[in-house]
């Protein structure tokens, strides 16, 4: 199953979340569309976070942090950045410490459908 496929269908499960006032599944769908997005984009791209990730056999956090901010830069786009830290907002606060509540979690689904459509369209170049 293609990257972008499964990107897709973890929006399409935060969005049934969302709507089922599920908070905490929706933000790990959320964080999960980000997640994959930026793995996809560090492997296509051939970032340093990437080869560490592959050495150490998992992505680690900070890992996923520190490729966010270089291909932000390479892209000269800001947005991969915010994406990555909404969803470590929402993987923290919304799924492991279930503090949030839905008008919290709903508006960072944006993030993902942004991710999500960023990496089509460097797919496609």
């Amino acid at each position: 199953m293609s990257e972008i496929k499964v990107m897709e269908d973890l929006l399409k499960e935060a969005k049934k979340y969302i709507e089922e006032g599920n908070v905490v599944q929706a933000s790990e769908k959320i964080y999960k569309v980000i997640e994959e997005g930026i793995k996809f984009l560090s492997s296509r791209d051939g970032v340093p976070e990437y080869s560490v990730a592959q050495k150490e056999g998992r992505w680690w956090t900070h890992l996923l942090g520190k490729a966010a901010v270089r291909l932000s830069k390479k892209y000269n786009e800001q947005m991969i950045n915010d994406c990555w830290a909404n969803a470590y907002d929402l993987h923290v606060w919304g799924y492991h410490e279930r503090k949030y509540d839905m008008d919290t979690v709903k508006p960072k689904l944006r993030y993902a459908e942004w991710m999500l459509e960023f990496v089509k369209k460097v797919s496609n170049e």
